[in-house]
This record gives C-alpha cells, sequence and structure tokens, in this order.
C-alpha cells in the first residue's frame, strides 16, 4: 500500500509527493553537509580506528551526559585534522548528534 500524495514541504511549491519533498527540494546529506575526501579517508583509516578504540578505553562513560557508554569519539574544537590527545572526548551517540547538529546549524546561519 502505497503513501497517500500531498503537497511539498516547501510552501512555494505545487508538487504532490508521497515523500515530505518533491524530488525538486529533496536535499541530501551530502548536498547539505559536503565533506573533504581527506576527511572520508582518514575516518577509515588505522590510525583513527586506534585513537578511537584508545579514547574508548581510557573515557567509558560519555564525557557530555555522563550517563550512558562511549560510542563514538568526538573532537572538542571540530577540527577532525587536530588528532592531539586533549582534543578528543568519548561521548555517546545521542550527546554527539545533538553536538554536531547545533554545530552544523551555526555554520549555517554564519
Amino acid at each position: 500500500m502505497s503513501r497517500p500524495l500531498h503537497p511539498c514541504a516547501v510552501p512555494t511549491c505545487p508538487s504532490l509527493t508521497r515523500n515530505t519533498r518533491c524530488p525538486q527540494h529533496t536535499i541530501t546529506r551530502e548536498e547539505r553537509n559536503p565533506r573533504d575526501p581527506a576527511q572520508i579517508k582518514f575516518y577509515g583509516s588505522a590510525r583513527w580506528k586506534q585513537i578511537r578504540a584508545t579514547v574508548k578505553l581510557n573515557q567509558p562513560i560519555c564525557g557530555m551526559c555522563h550517563r550512558v557508554p562511549t560510542d563514538t569519539v568526538h573532537h572538542i574544537d571540530g577540527n577532525w585534522q587536530n588528532n592531539q590527545p586533549e582534543n578528543h572526548q568519548g561521548v555517546c551517540d545521542t550527546c554527539h548528534r545533538q553536538h554536531s547538529g547545533r554545530e552544523h546549524r551555526k555554520k549555517r546561519a554564519s
């Protein structure tokens, strides 16, 4: 069973769609937040995996909410190239998504 058609979420768009936005107004994650190929390569590297494992071992509880286990590693200054130990913080996925979302919104607003 398919979803019913409804207006596109963009106020001036006359298109009907089964999704939130029509194909003309759909924006991919990559279009919203393009990543540098070097950044993509770094996050897949053995070096990053070692850094991540070390931080998770040394900081087993989220450094933001202090309630749940660390799932990921956050660059405190937002610079993925700054891999000094003091720039890493073990955080849970929820806190990381919330923090990253706020940072991305700030960048788009400026």
